[in-house]
C-alpha cells in the first residue's frame, strides 16, 4: 500500500511501484496494492507505467473515495481571505444587506449609530457616504428594516452603497449604544481564531463550511482494510470483493459497466484494474478481485495468489524444525504428515477445490520421488506440494429455455 507516494512525481510513483512488485517476487510473502492516479479516470496511464514484470503480485484499485471524514484544523490555521471577487463587497447585517460595488481593497467600513430614544421610524434616520464608508444615524430601538430601506430610497448621494432589506417580518434593525464597524481587517488579514468572540454569525458560517469538506482519499487504505477484514471472517482464500466500505460516501465518480469492462482487462496489455463502485440500495463495494496479471489463467485472482502467499510462508516456517535434522526416511515422514496436516485442515475449511483430500493436494518426499542421491549428498531435503486452489465465481451466469409441456 503506497498511499504517500501518490504526492510524489508521477515517474517516481510508478518507479516505486515496480520496486515494491520486485520486492513481493522476492519475499514472496507479501502482495502490493496500488493506487490508480485520480486524474486516470481510465487506468491507461497506470498500465503504460508499471511494466510486465512480476505482476500476480499485486492489484491496482480506482476511483478514489469521497469519505465521511473531516478536515482537523486550528482556528488560527484558517485564514480569510474576503470574497473571491473584489469588485464587490456584500456584508448581512440585522436584516439588511449591504453592498459595496467598489474594490475590498479600498476597506469598506459602515457604521450604525443607535438614537438615545426609543419607538423611532425612518424619519430621522439619515445617512452619510464617505468614500467607502457608510454611516447610519438615528436607529431607534423601534426601527425595522423596511423603515430603514424606505429612507435609503430618499437618500440622493449613495456612492457606491446599496441597501437592501432580506428580513422576515417582525425583525428589528438592532444596533449598540455607539456604533457597529465592518473591519477592513476581516479582508485578507484576519484568521478564524480572531473572529470568534467579536463576529460569532460569520464565524459560524465559517466553521459549517468548513464541515462540509470532506476527504478524498486514495482507495488502498481501504481496500486493505477489506483484506484484513476478509482474512480474519473468512480466509485469505475468500477474494475481498463484494465488500461494503466504512467511512465512505460515494466513489470520487461512477463507473459504469462498460467503464469496468474495459477496467477488467485491456485488449493491448492485459493489466486489470478493480472498480470501486456505488450501488443503489448496496452502498459503496469493492467490485473486482483480479491481480495485474488479467491475461494468467493461474494468477489471476487476488485470493489465489495471497492463499500460495500463506501456504509456502506457513510451510516455510513450520519445516525449519528439520534443518540439520538428519535427511532420512524418518525426517521425511514427519515433515510430510506436518504439511499434509496443515493442507488437510485448510481444505476442510474451503481453501481447496475437491471432493476428497487426495483431489485437493498432495505432498511428496523422498528418494526415487522429489530428491536424488545426488540431492542427499549435498545437503538438500525437497519436498513436492501441489494444491487445488479455489477461484471467485466472478461472473454468474443463468441460462434459461423453453420446456415443451408434457402433459
Amino acid at each position: 500500500m503506497l498511499g504517500e507516494a501518490l504526492d510524489l512525481p508521477k515517474a517516481d510513483y510508478y518507479e516505486i511501484c515496480k520496486q515494491a512488485l520486485s520486492q513481493c517476487a522476492t519475499l514472496k510473502d507479501r502482495f502490493c496494492i496500488f493506487d490508480v492516479l485520480d486524474t486516470d479516470t481510465n487506468g491507461g496511464d497506470f498500465r503504460n507505467n508499471i511494466g510486465i514484470n512480476n505482476l500476480k503480485y499485486g492489484a491496482a484499485y480506482t476511483p478514489h473515495l469521497q469519505t465521511s471524514l473531516t478536515y482537523l484544523y486550528n482556528d488560527t490555521d484558517v485564514d480569510i481571505t474576503g470574497l473571491p471577487s473584489l469588485d464587490s463587497y456584500v456584508y448581512d447585517y440585522e436584516g439588511i444587506k449591504i453592498t459595496y460595488a467598489g474594490s475590498s481593497q479600498e476597506a469598506p467600513k459602515f457604521r450604525v449609530n443607535q438614537s438615545q430614544g426609543t419607538g423611532n421610524t425612518e424619519t430621522g434616520i439619515t445617512f452619510e457616504v464617505d468614500g467607502s464608508q457608510l454611516t447610519i444615524r438615528n436607529v431607534g430601538d423601534g426601527v425595522k428594516p423596511e423603515d430603514l430601506v424606505t429612507a435609503w430610497k430618499a437618500f440622493n448621494d449613495k456612492g457606491l452603497f446599496n441597501i437592501a432589506d432580506i428580513s422576515i417580518e417582525g425583525d428589528m434593525v438592532v444596533g449598540t449604544k455607539v456604533f457597529i464597524e465592518l473591519e477592513s481587517t476581516l479582508i485578507g488579514n484576519a484568521n478564524l481564531a480572531s473572529i470568534k468572540g467579536v463576529k460569532s454569525a460569520l464565524y459560524s458560517k465559517i466553521v459549517n463550511e468548513l464541515a462540509k469538506q470532506r476527504i478524498v482519499l486514495p482507495p488502498s487504505a481501504a481496500v486493505a482494510g477489506a483484506y484484513a477484514t476478509t482474512d480474519r471472517e473468512r480466509g485469505v482464500w475468500k477474494a475481498p470483493a463484494n465488500i461494503s466500505l466504512n467511512a465512505v460516501i460515494a466513489p470520487a465518480y461512477k463507473i459504469s459497466n462498460a467503464d469496468q469492462e474495459n477496467l477488467n482487462l485491456d485488449s493491448d496489455s492485459g493489466k486489470s484494474i478493480n472498480a470501486i463502485r456505488s450501488f443503489a440500495g448496496k452502498g459503496t463495494l469493492i467490485w473486482g478481485a483480479r491481480t495485474l496479471a488479467g491475461n494468467d489463467n493461474e494468477w489471476r485472482y487476488v485470493p489465489v495468489r495471497r492463499l500460495f502467499n500463506m501456504i509456502e510462508e506457513s510451510t516455510k516456517k513450520a519445516s525449519s524444525f528439520a534443518v540439520f535434522e538428519p535427511n532420512s526416511a524418518a525426517t521425511w515422514l514427519k515433515v510430510k504428515a506436518m504439511i499434509d496436516s496443515y493442507l488437510y485442515g485448510i481444505w476442510q475449511q474451503g481453501a481447496l477445490a475437491g471432493a476428497t483430500a487426495e483431489q485437493a493436494y498432495f505432498v511428496n518426499i523422498g528418494l526415487g520421488k522429489t530428491m536424488t542421491q545426488q540431492d542427499v549428498l549435498e545437503g538438500r531435503m525437497v519436498v513436492e506440494i501441489g494444491i487445488a486452489a479455489v477461484r471467485p465465481a466472478e461472473f454468474i451466469v443463468l441460462k434459461f429455455s423453453h420446456k415443451l409441456q408434457e402433459s
